[in-house]
């Protein structure tokens, strides 16, 4: 039992080495020796399998990569080497089980930690020509915690050779020279795994109110759907995409300046969702308020309320100001800040709804502090309570009328609340006559 428990203590522990070898693999493979210091497990892997065999090895002065072994090198691991390049010549997906198996047969007889390390140097030196697959879907930047996944559940992994095609280097070339990217994207090169890294790059930091609106044309649409339900790398280049953009011929061909122009089209409109909803949000908030620009809108606001916000009691006004006046941020992180206040999301989670949502509600902010403001000035010159009663007609006419607290006799108040308490809709008679006076004393004052 003593020697069971050790064995498999050891046998824990060279797992452990070999996870943190493959990670070191992915991060460090320019550094000579992987930049190893001391004497760690993994160290003594790397040493024994890849420094030894030369599969490892510096290939430019200071730069270090994984190589083939050496076809006469006497620990022979260059038969091995060639024998995964016939397993993934097909082209077709290649399970990472599957590979073990076959690297396991006679005469290679490779056990299933090596084979991991083994096909792990072998992907790195053919990044360009091999795809990582999980659960059929590509997988654009490869981290340790795929490993982890690998190890445990070699069937959801596979690599797959997507190497080029003659009669397919035209539409590659163009993507490749076309596509309009952001300046911290780099350009792909004319292959299809490189290509493939570029847009699923570009569209996972795609913001959520493009991946949701219906407001793009339907090539946007068809666009985003495609890469959204990407899988396959080939078959995103080759077929999703081009079906997408409405360039493939009768015979199956490919138009690449059709493809090329529709979906560069495409993402240029998915990639302007985002900065549209934020000028129009920007747009709406400085109308509100009756200002040029977002700018205005804070100036005005700190100017109008800054030393008046403690005499706002009531809570949502009181939190716009705050919000409002809170911190110096660039605008665009300001109208961020407020459009998630007001419309209850950033805008980068905005729907097609939100933005008249939040104009509604910013013009609605606006008119109450308005309102509260000219009050609070009126109040300190009389030195006594004001109250402000406004009604909005359906034709969008408000009227209002301001009232000194204190003046209005309470032998008057209770006739008419007796009187009142004689009807069933007592709010409701109190509004027409509210509304009638209203009327009156507007018609009197154009005599």
């Amino acid at each position: 039992r003593r020697l069971r428990r050790s064995a498999l203590k050891a046998r824990t522990a060279v797992e452990s080495a070999r996870m943190r070898l493959l990670e070191t693999m992915l991060e460090r493979e320019q550094e000579p020796m992987l930049d190893f210091t001391g004497a760690p497990p993994e160290r003594t892997i790397h040493l024994a399998m890849f420094a030894a065999s030369g599969m490892h090895r510096e290939v430019e002065t200071g730069e270090w990569r994984f190589v083939p072994p050496e076809h006469d090198h006497v620990l022979r691991w260059r038969p091995v080497w060639d024998r995964l390049g016939e397993i993934l010549k097909g082209g077709a997906p290649v399970p990472f089980d599957r590979i073990a198996e076959l690297l396991a047969e006679a005469p290679w007889g490779i056990r299933a930690g090596p084979s991991l390390l083994l096909v792990t140097a072998y992907m790195l030196h053919h990044r360009r020509e091999i795809a990582l697959m999980e659960r059929n879907s590509f997988v654009p930047d490869i981290t340790g915690a795929h490993f982890m996944r690998l190890a445990k559940n070699p069937a959801h992994f596979a690599l797959r050779a997507i190497g080029g095609d003659d009669e397919r280097t035209e539409v590659l070339e163009r993507l490749a020279s076309g596509l309009p990217l952001p300046a911290d994207i780099s350009r792909p090169a004319a292959e299809v795994k490189s290509i493939v890294e570029v847009l699923y790059r570009w569209f996972s930091r795609l913001p959520e109110n493009a991946r949701i609106t219906s407001k793009v044309t339907p090539l946007a649409q068809r666009v985003r759907t495609a890469l959204s339900k990407a899988r396959d790398p080939l078959d995103i280049v080759f077929d999703q995409l081009p079906r997408a953009c409405g360039c493939i011929g009768e015979d199956g061909s490919i138009d690449a300046t059709i493809y090329l122009e529709n979906l560069s089209s495409a993402l240029e409109e998915l990639a302007d969702v985002d900065p549209t909803q934020r000028r129009l949000a920007a747009a709406s908030l400085a109308s509100a308020f009756g200002q040029r620009d977002v700018a205005a809108v804070r100036t005005r606001i700190e100017v109008e309320f800054g030393l008046l916000r403690g005499d706002l009691t009531d809570y949502p006004l009181r939190q716009f100001v705050d919000r409002a006046l809170a911190g110096e941020r660039a605008d665009s992180r300001w109208l961020d800040g407020i459009a998630g206040l007001i419309a209850g999301r950033r805008i980068e989670n905005w729907d097609d709804g939100s933005l008249d949502t939040f104009s509604f509600k910013a013009r609605e902010m606006a008119g109450r502090l308005s309102r509260w403001l000219f009050l609070k000035e009126r109040s300190a010159k009389k030195r006594t309570q004001m109250v402000s009663l406004h009604m909005l007609t359906t034709s969008g006419e408000e009227k209002a009328v301001v009232i000194e607290g204190g003046r209005v006799d309470p032998v008057h108040i209770d006739r008419v609340r007796r009187t009142l308490a004689e009807v069933d809709n007592q709010v409701g008679v109190l509004a027409e006559l509210l509304a009638e006076m209203m009327d009156e004393k507007e018609a009197k004052a154009k005599t």
